[in-house]
């Protein structure tokens, strides 16, 4: 099933890059196309450079990117490219079928949360914009009953092979969510995420359980089968695979210019942060964003200090595994949260304070920030500040943060070629 599914992986890529010369030739008034030299100077110890930066380290490359709108479909195709390696980052196609659902095959981060700021977010707990996408194929159903939205998506992908992997994990994700526009003219929205690695070969514990009756296990988050515990004594006792989950809360309300957020991401591994025995732990945050004034203020407060409060029923380790050593990562990037480590290294509970703040002014000026502070033990605070400067066919950014022992400034100038 890997193989196969590495041999598909490897024809669609294949697909989307003869699609992309097709449609080059055939539909230029209906495409936007993007070449850019980017050339940076320093700046590679910046920690918010080095995360929430789409798993690609800060490095001179050639950044270029092709998308197409249809009335049906959606395509889109990025690459980062320097002397060292040849990325193909967030890369898909998305079919539209019915009402806004939607068939979707490539490289791509979430189709849940759309709510966060991802460039201002300390980063979503269960995929955020911090490590490269995962190759998946999915699909997203969308109804409206009533007053409610109803959401369905599901996805299945693979990770990659590694030290630890003999054979790629598959990644299993799906989520429900309802939305329903309030009395007051705001909008409630209630999700569920369940995510999962399973599967593959690791380099301790060998071949792990796969095919469809497997997967079903997965799915519904059920226990290994009795017999599977003597070929596999090593294992998570409780259920096959790496589960991870949220409740995703969120109200957003408009008023006049400004729009107003407030969510909560609740994390959890078992049955015991599903029912909120971990307490508080999760992403809380506030923004407010000013269409007129051009900014936005947004505030989180990350708490994971109580996945341990109540052993043995709750004595979690986020992000980390017994048999998937790497944890929840992907090539050597946490998925989610980067404040949360994974893999077993120095794993260490931390409650985090989070501010992102973004400006424009006149004549194609912006301005951003991030600061970050960890604030159950003492910590370097991590900050990041940045300025942009647009032309007609270039950018210029100056970008200056906090790094691993020392502030550290960084050059960028980023050239449209077209």
């Amino acid at each position: 099933m890997s193989r196969d599914f590495y041999k598909f992986s490897m024809f669609y890529i294949r697909v989307i890059l003869s699609l992309f010369i097709i449609f080059c030739s055939l539909t230029a008034n209906d495409t936007r196309q993007n070449f850019k030299f980017e050339f940076s100077k320093n700046g590679q110890n910046i920690w918010w450079l080095e995360n929430n930066n789409f798993g690609v380290i800060p490095n001179n490359h050639l950044y270029s990117h092709y998308s197409l709108k249809k009335n049906n479909y959606d395509f889109f195709v990025s690459a980062y490219l320097n002397d060292q390696s040849n990325i193909f980052h967030q890369s898909f196609l998305k079919y539209y079928f019915k009402n806004q659902s939607f068939i979707k095959i490539g490289k791509f981060y979430r189709d849940y949360s759309l709510y966060l700021n991802d460039q201002l977010s300390s980063g979503h707990m269960i995929i955020s914009h911090n490590a490269l996408p995962v190759p998946k194929i999915g699909f997203v159903l969308k109804k409206k009953k009533w007053s409610l939205d109803f959401t369905f998506g599901m996805n299945h992908g693979e990770l990659d092979k590694n030290s630890f992997y003999n054979k790629k994990p598959f990644l299993h994700e799906k989520f429900f969510y309802l939305d329903t526009n309030t009395k007051s003219g705001g909008l409630l929205s209630l999700g569920l995420v369940h995510s999962a690695i399973w599967g593959g070969s690791t380099a301790e514990s060998g071949n792990q359980p796969s095919g469809f009756n497997n997967f079903l296990r997965v799915f519904f988050a059920e226990d290994r089968k009795i017999e599977d515990y003597a070929t596999y004594p090593d294992t998570h006792a409780n259920a096959l695979g790496n589960h991870v989950g949220i409740w995703d809360l969120l109200y957003q309300k408009k008023m006049g210019y400004k729009n107003y957020k407030i969510y909560y991401q609740h994390f959890f591994e078992d049955t015991s942060g599903l029912r909120f025995m971990n307490e508080i732990d999760g992403l809380w945050g506030f923004e407010i964003s000013d269409e007129i004034k051009n900014f936005t203020l947004l505030i989180e407060y990350l708490h994971t200090t109580s996945q341990d409060i109540d052993p043995p029923y709750v004595n979690e380790s986020y992000y980390n595994h017994g048999t998937y050593k790497k944890g929840w990562s992907y090539k050597g990037y946490a998925l989610g949260n980067p404040f949360i480590s994974f893999g077993y290294q120095n794993v260490i509970p931390v409650n985090v304070f989070h501010i992102g703040f973004s400006k424009k002014f006149k004549n194609d000026f912006e301005f951003s920030s991030k600061i970050s502070k960890v604030v159950n033990f003492e910590d370097q605070s991590k900050y990041f500040f940045g300025i942009r400067k647009s032309f007609e066919k270039m950018t210029i950014e100056i970008n200056y943060g906090s790094g691993i022992n020392n502030p550290s400034a960084q050059f960028k100038v980023s050239r449209l070629l077209k």
